[in-house]
């Protein structure tokens, strides 16, 4: 069992890319707060690469282990724990990090991603 510490402590903002061009998603040159990222993941948002204009969405982004790099398949109920990396070689344990969003921003997505 882990320790409320030890997830707090072991959550990363991990590495999102494009799924067609690969580019990084989520750079501060975007213009994006950071509690987008929490929209990424939990499934509120898609976004728009800002290099090839694919519009994507957390199941078909492409999602980084924070600690050896490769791709790992991410689901959106992983968000709110500690998951453990598919890499034979890295099989490290990590969870996501949770930006501050303003109860205004989180209805606004809710509502946009029920349209």
């Amino acid at each position: 069992r882990t320790s409320a510490a030890e997830v707090r402590e072991n959550c990363f903002r991990t590495e999102v890319l494009c799924p067609r061009c690969h580019v990084p998603w989520g750079a501060p040159s975007e213009g994006n707060p950071d509690y987008y990222y929490n929209f990424m993941m939990q499934g509120l948002r898609c976004f728009t690469c800002a290099t090839c204009l694919t519009n994507f969405g957390c199941l078909t982004a492409v999602h980084k282990c924070p600690w050896c790099k490769d791709a790992f398949e991410y689901d959106v109920d992983g968000y709110h724990k500690q998951i453990l990396c598919g890499n034979a070689k890295c099989k490290k344990r990590f969870g996501f990090k949770m930006f501050h969003a303003s109860e205004n921003a989180m209805k606004q997505a809710r509502q946009q991603a029920q349209e």
